[in-house]
């Protein structure tokens, strides 16, 4: 395999002499055009999207990284006289395992493997340090995939998957079954998830939080996905050069003439007002005919049967269907101009034609005066109806979607929790012509997660080597101009326009539409809308935004992250013209530095744009990331691990230890030979500097 030919460039770049963004840039360069995409620093591995195939991948690959060791672990046990989990290479593999006295014995398992020497830098390489970190140190794991749009984080994710399929072994047919579900998933998401925008051709619309759940012999028995902020907006209203959902595409593509009859399907995409604004009905390296024939194994996969497909196409027909429906307006009230879409759109979705009507050219409005309640019935014009109409279909997609993720958790929930990896794919840095709500709410939860990384990575400098929150990585400034603000993100500065973006921050659906779909004939239809209507006075006035919901979705999947052991991809695009192992010179520009004050890094965001060739590098902060690893402590593990994990190496602790945890790896370290600079005792973790 060419991964295995001779070096270009640093494979780990805390070994660059010039530690500055044009080393570091020069050094991925060589890497790419050398077809070599992967890179460490330190434990964080750098991602270059290479936009062509490279033979790195598959079953090959994955057996020279993972594949399993039982003899040589066995022999390991012996030598060492303890009890672990059997996986080969564990302690080469293992970030704090990397100690003095452990080298003889490392190189010797590496003299096992079919390829001698260290591994080249690879994601199935991070995904199986982290798998093995897990079952070591007994610790959930997560990785966070970062990076702007098109820069190659659902592919990264999709790697992971594959190699913790293969690292965790064959298990039972439960085991299996569990392993089927996950992978298929993935292709459900994508369908009814993804999207062509105009820098990426399978850009991720919604973010997720998969958290794969284990058994004590480390292999998946369950897991659970964390969805947030879908971009339903893109249902109804497409930009220039975009596609809707792949779904769209792909029923109408993948469905015969039969099945579309069935499913109240009249056309092609072209004919459809929410696919044909744009004109684009094709995509790169798109197969919607054949993605569709693999959407519809998934999905039998995770457990939605034949019928239950069928009814869910047709509810995808009645969305399309919703949107050809046009409004003329006499005396400002508005009247729909194709009474036959009515009818079947209808008959799709079980409901009464003449309520359907009412719904979308009247509201029933409450009014309080005084301790008395009025409800008047108010006419719509035609801009009313069409909001009406766009609202209701977006609120039918937005349940549709949900509906899927919770039959995934529904296929995957287990009874209790013993050990997860979690794997965070989401929405990257977008910056357009025009911006608005939704690109707001994606800088936003790119803006949040870029704080963690700092967070997690570079505040471990200050005192007491205990992170804390006093100094943030990032800050949003904000101006205010006549038509839009702008926002000096991390990643840059981007101008979003006022227009339209209060109403796309509204996230309700009226209570007249709600009760329309709950009285579908359909108990599908019917159950997709589980909200409660209240009646006249009962209150229950809605609140929720959509920022408000996105806001409180990104913090309760921080707080996973939080609780577990952190790694990192970082995902980087070179190219916007999508040219094969290229790196474009001219996109680029910078953010985040690290000053250093009395003997300590601190990071600051430099807040004025300047023009330069590297832009992710700078905004990624990789820079930052060599210097921490090179001159701070960037390892860090809890006293018990250190002293469960290498108590064996000390004359003091190798027989147990009840004292001080804090002394107890104090004596580990001078037994392996650990120079007194190389680490730090903190109050409650032991804090290491990367090897050399």
């Amino acid at each position: 395999m060419k991964m295995w030919s001779k070096p270009v460039g640093q494979d780990d770049m805390t070994m660059l002499r010039d530690v500055s963004d044009e080393a570091v840039a020069e050094n991925l360069k060589h890497r790419l055009n050398a077809g070599i995409i992967y890179t460490y620093i330190g434990r964080v591995l750098i991602a270059v999207n290479p936009y062509k195939a490279l033979d790195i991948y598959g079953a090959d690959t994955l057996e020279v990284y993972c594949k399993d060791g039982s003899k040589v672990d066995e022999l390991e046990c012996e030598m060492r006289g303890i009890t672990v989990p059997l996986h080969r290479d564990r302690v080469s593999r293992c970030s704090t395992a990397k100690l003095p006295a452990f080298e003889p014995h490392t190189k010797y398992l590496e003299n096992l493997n079919t390829h001698k020497g260290p591994k080249p830098p690879h994601i199935y390489g991070l995904t199986t340090d982290m798998y093995h970190n897990m079952m070591i140190e007994k610790e959930n794991q997560c990785v966070i995939i970062s990076g702007e749009s098109g820069a190659g984080k659902t592919t990264s994710a999709r790697h992971i998957l594959s190699c913790i399929n293969k690292v965790s072994g064959r298990g039972s047919d439960r085991i299996q079954h569990i392993k089927d579900i996950i992978a298929q998933s993935q292709v459900v998401l994508e369908a009814f998830g993804n999207a062509k925008t105009i820098r990426n051709s399978n850009s991720s619309r919604f973010g997720k939080y998969l958290e794969i759940q284990f058994n004590q012999n480390g292999q998946p028995n369950g897991g659970k996905i964390y969805k947030f902020w879908l971009e339903k907006y893109r249902v109804t209203h497409l930009t220039q050069g975009e596609r809707n959902f792949h779904v769209f595409y792909q029923l109408l593509s993948g469905c015969t003439s039969k099945e579309k009859g069935q499913y109240g399907l009249q056309g092609n995409a072209e004919n459809f007002f929410y696919l044909n604004q744009s004109e684009v009905y094709t995509t790169d390296n798109k197969d919607d005919k054949n993605d569709f024939l693999a959407t519809r194994t998934a999905l039998d996969v995770i457990g939605v049967d034949t019928a239950k497909q069928q009814i869910i196409f047709k509810v995808l027909s009645a969305i399309l269907t919703l949107g050809n429906i046009e409004f003329k307006e006499t005396e400002n009230v508005a009247c729909p101009t194709k009474q036959n879409l009515l009818e079947s759109l209808s008959q799709i979705l079980g409901i009464n034609r003449e309520s359907l009507e009412e719904k979308l050219v009247s509201v029933f409005v409450e009014t309080r005066r005084g301790g008395r309640v009025e409800i008047t019935k108010k006419t719509n014009n035609k801009c009313q109806a069409v909001a009406a109409r766009d609202t209701l279909s977006k609120a039918l997609y937005s349940h549709l979607f949900d509906y899927l993720v919770k039959v995934i958790n529904d296929a995957l929930k287990k009874d209790n929790d013993y050990l997860s990896i979690g794997i965070l794919d989401i929405y990257g840095f977008e910056s357009f012509k025009e911006n608005s709500f939704e690109q707001f709410a994606i800088n936003y939860v790119d803006e949040k997660l870029q704080q963690v990384f700092v967070e997690l990575t570079f505040t471990i400098e200050q005192k007491r080597r205990e992170i804390v929150g006093s100094n943030k990585a990032h800050q949003e400034l904000l101006q205010v101009h006549h038509d839009y603000f702008t926002v000096k993100h991390f990643a840059g500065s981007v101008d979003y326009e006022f227009g339209g973006f209060r109403e796309r921050n509204k996230d309700e659906l009226s209570n007249d539409l709600i009760s329309l779909m709950q009285s579908s004939e359909n108990s599908f239809v019917r159950d997709l809308f589980p909200e409660t209507v209240y009646g006249v006075g009962e209150g229950g006035h809605k609140t929720n935004t959509g920022s408000a919901k996105i806001k409180f979705q990104t913090n309760g999947v921080i707080g996973k992250i939080m609780a577990c052991s952190p790694h990192y991809v970082r995902c980087i695009k070179t190219s916007e013209q999508k040219t094969p192992l290229a790196w474009n010179q001219q996109r680029y520009t910078t953010y985040i530095y690290l000053i250093e004050r009395f003997g300590m890094w601190y990071p600051w965001v430099f807040l004025r744009v300047v023009p330069y060739f590297d832009e992710p590098i700078r905004y990624l902060g990789l820079k930052e990331s060599i210097v921490i690893r090179k001159t701070g402590f960037a390892i860090r593990r809890n006293f018990d691990c250190i002293l469960r994990r290498f108590g064996i190496i000390a004359p003091e602790t190798k027989h147990g230890w009840s004292g001080d945890r804090a002394e107890a790896c104090r004596f580990i370290l001078k037994a392996a030979g650990f120079d007194s600079g190389k680490w730090i005792i903190g109050k409650t973790k032991l804090f290491l500097k990367e090897p050399d």
